[in-house]
């Protein structure tokens, strides 16, 4: 899949062109003593934290706990929220729910169909982030 990564954006993007969608998503800032877990996924390019759509019939908070647990095997009790916010990119309107949860441990265990790579990074020196991640650790670093 990885080799198709490249059409596959180009595709997305073109339909997305055509058609432009309204997401609904989960973002979620998992922090481990002071740094947080970032992934990178097989299908977009650069560093993300865990997230993912919200399916139908779900709330934002259980999308959050299922995508921790789907992408990076976490099984997170608690979460907390952060504000929402709307990302306008692509022809795409994406509202996304921030969240973020605690760990006392680092250890995690990748989807590697979805996800390329996880990696605890320091909180306040991570590498570039895409707007949504970069948007929700600002939330959670100004609570």
């Amino acid at each position: 899949i990885k080799f198709l990564q490249p059409l596959i954006v180009v595709v997305r993007k073109a339909i997305w062109f055509i058609i432009q969608p309204k997401r609904f998503g989960s973002h979620v800032v998992i922090v481990c003593k002071n740094d947080v877990l970032l992934v990178t996924t097989t299908y977009w390019p650069g560093y993300s934290v865990p997230a993912g759509g919200i399916k139908k019939g779900e709330t934002p908070r259980e999308a959050a706990l299922r995508e921790v647990q789907e992408e990076v095997g976490i099984h997170l009790e608690t979460i907390t929220p952060l504000n929402s916010f709307i990302i306008r990119e692509d022809n795409v309107v994406d509202t996304v729910y921030g969240f973020y949860a605690h760990v006392d441990s680092k250890e995690f265990k990748l989807d590697q169909l979805e996800i390329g790579s996880a990696e605890w990074f320091p909180l306040n020196n991570p590498p570039p982030l895409n707007s949504g991640a970069a948007k929700v650790t600002e939330l959670y670093k100004s609570r």
